[in-house]
């Protein structure tokens, strides 16, 4: 596999979305955040709520993503497939960009396809971050359920992953970091006498606004 395909400088996109109140870092005082879904605490939080909101910066990562894509690969792909609700502005956007269709699971619960996918046909898989993989391996099930094949690369707005490589595709982002993610009784920020809260439904506390 080749490098990972991330633009540069990547530092430039992650300084634009802490301007934007798209991604929080913990800035040594105050509260840090919860991932709701795992129960996970950590120092780092990426809002896509806020990121997909703006439907003009949208289309600008992903003329962005598109084009480093292009420029280094000589691919024509059948569908870009993803997951709702965060990954379908992307997809739109990249399908647009690519000029061929979209299509994407049910739900994270139901994780099925309901659009024409045929045997031999081709996707790319698109979507606002990588953390885990959880969501990407929902996506890549239903896409082999149907016959057809993911081809590289990922792509994704933030890599945070830790990986450049994961599970044998390489990921096209706009930026990369590892994250740490800590169960509660592990969490070093707790043991310091932060407060730990669910990012999303108190980020403006999070980030200050408040």
């Amino acid at each position: 596999m080749s490098e990972q395909l991330i633009l540069q400088p990547s530092n430039q996109w992650e300084k634009s979305f802490d301007e934007l109140k798209v991604s929080w870092h913990y800035p040594g005082h105050g509260p840090h955040a919860i991932y709701s879904l795992s129960e996970k605490h950590s120092n780092f939080y990426f809002n896509s709520d806020y990121l997909l909101a703006n439907g003009a910066l949208v289309k600008e990562l992903c003329q962005n993503l598109f084009g480093v894509v292009v420029k280094k690969e000589a691919i024509a792909p059948d569908w870009i497939v993803t997951y709702p609700p965060f990954g379908l502005s992307i997809g739109f956007a990249l399908a647009e960009l690519f000029d061929c269709k979209l299509a994407y699971i049910k739900s994270l619960e139901e994780s099925e396809i309901q659009f024409d996918l045929r045997s031999g046909e081709t996707a790319l898989f698109c979507a606002d971050d990588l953390y885990s993989g959880k969501s990407f391996r929902k996506v890549l099930q239903a896409v082999e359920a149907k016959g057809a094949t993911l081809i590289d690369p990922l792509l994704v707005i933030g890599n945070f992953s830790g990986k450049s490589i994961f599970d044998g595709y390489r990921v096209s982002s706009l930026f990369a970091r590892p994250i740490d993610l800590w169960d509660k009784s592990e969490c070093p920020l707790c043991a310091q006498g932060s407060k730990a809260i669910p990012a999303r439904r108190h980020w403006d506390e999070l980030t200050g606004r408040l």
